[in-house]
Order: C-alpha cells, then structure tokens, then sequence
C-alpha cells in the first residue's frame, strides 16, 4: 500500500519530508508539495488504511500543514487521488481495480505526475481533448493498440497512468551520508 501526501498551503517540502520521515524511510519527493510513502507493514502498528491515513492527516496538523492524504495499491493512484481535491481530509482507494476509483477525474491531473517535456504534454492534451476524452476513465477505456497507433510510446504512458498502473517502481530517497571521526590517543605519560 503507498500513501501520497499534498500540501494545500503551496510547498512545504521540508515539513512534508519531516511528516513522510516519521512514518517510513521509505518515501519519494515529487516536488515541493508531494511526497509519496511506501506503507507496507504499517498495518501491524496503526490498524487498517484508515487508521494510517488518520495518524498521516494528525502527524501533518501537528506540523500545522494542511495536506491531502491519499492510500491507494500504487503510488501512481495515490499521488492522483491527492491531488484530485483542493480541500484537506483524506480518501482511500481499496485495493482492487485503480480505475473505478479514478474513472471520474479530470484528465488535466495526467500532466502532473508525468515528466513528459511540457510541449509533448500540451500537445497530448490537445489531442486528446479534441478526441472529446474528459476524464481518465475516458482515457483509459480507449482500445490500446489504437492509443498508441495515434499518440505513440507517450499516449500509452498516459493510458496506464489513467488506470493508476506505475510507469516505474518508486526510487525512495537515499538519506544523507553522516560521516563523523574519531581519535583514540594513547595515556598520557607523566613525568
């Protein structure tokens, strides 16, 4: 299960950092005011998502963030779930189909989490919205081959990230190296 935090007050990445850090090490950064939590094993110590998405929203208004938190089976459906609401609260998606739970929001959230060059992305926004696709449930259920006759490698990128399919695995953070010296010196000889 991952969990994907948004910051609502605009970027609070350390803050954000700070709230992803006590819960996992195991956390990505997706600009200053996403970050996205690999969750596994959480259940044994918080109880079911609910629980872990309470004690994520609680953590976050302690640090006096207001964030949306999503829990979703990929992080590719949290991270559009949390960014698919400008009002703080949480939402979870069961662990099933993706697509029923993001069938119904807007196609203009795909731009967001792909790192496509900006003009590819206005040009597969254009196309698709000339095609009369409005949502990502519209997107998704388009016959694939057909995807990518008309908008190649990248209209098929945005296709599976209309079903909430991750494009790649999630590269947590690496912590900073600490590097500390010590000296063990001999007695001092008296005399």
């Amino acid at each position: 299960m991952f969990g994907a935090l948004h910051s609502l007050d605009g970027p609070a990445a350390d803050a954000l950092l700070a709230v992803a850090a006590d819960f996992t090490p195991r956390y990505q950064v997706h600009g200053p005011d996403d970050v996205v939590l690999d969750l596994a094993g959480l259940e044994r110590l918080f109880g079911g998502p609910e629980a872990i998405a309470e004690e994520l929203c609680r953590a976050a208004a302690g640090r006096q963030l207001r964030v949306r938190v999503a829990l979703a089976g990929t992080y590719t459906a949290a991270r559009l779930v949390a960014r698919s609401e400008s009002r703080a609260g949480m939402a979870i998606v069961e662990a099933g189909p993706e697509p029923a739970a993001l069938e119904r929001l807007p196609i203009d959230l795909l731009p967001v989490v792909e790192n496509a060059l900006p003009a590819l992305r206005t040009q597969v926004v254009d196309t698709v919205r000339r095609w009369g696709i409005r949502t990502r449930g519209d997107l998704a259920a388009l016959p694939a081959d057909g995807v990518a006759a008309r908008l190649g490698p990248l209209g098929t990128e945005w296709q599976r990230l209309a079903r909430g399919e991750d494009l790649q695995p999630m590269r947590p953070e690496v912590p900073k190296e600490r590097f500390e010296q010590t000296l063990d010196l001999e007695w001092p000889i008296d005399g």
